[in-house]
């Protein structure tokens, strides 16, 4: 529920939306909203962990989830990491 309205569905690009909508404003500004049957879902976008509504992001080198050669230095990035 925002603004008095509640969701059902994701919005759909270039639907009339009440004025300030965006799908940051169905899900967290670093998530993703997935429809589903007669409802829809808030999933975090890669690289990112939390509920949908607050998403932040994932240090994958210092939880130790990256895929760096033993020998390489993982160095974390914005959603992601490099070796």
């Amino acid at each position: 529920i925002a603004d008095g309205f509640l969701w059902y569905e994701c919005p759909t690009p270039g639907l009339m939306v009440p004025a300030g909508w965006t799908n940051a404003t169905v899900c967290g500004a670093d998530a993703v909203c997935v429809d589903t049957p007669g409802s829809f879902a808030c999933n975090c976008r890669r690289g990112y962990i939390g509920d949908g509504q607050r998403c932040t992001e994932l240090d994958e080198c210092a939880r130790e989830v990256d895929n760096c050669h033993p020998r390489a230095t993982c160095t974390n990035t914005i959603g992601s990491f490099t070796c």
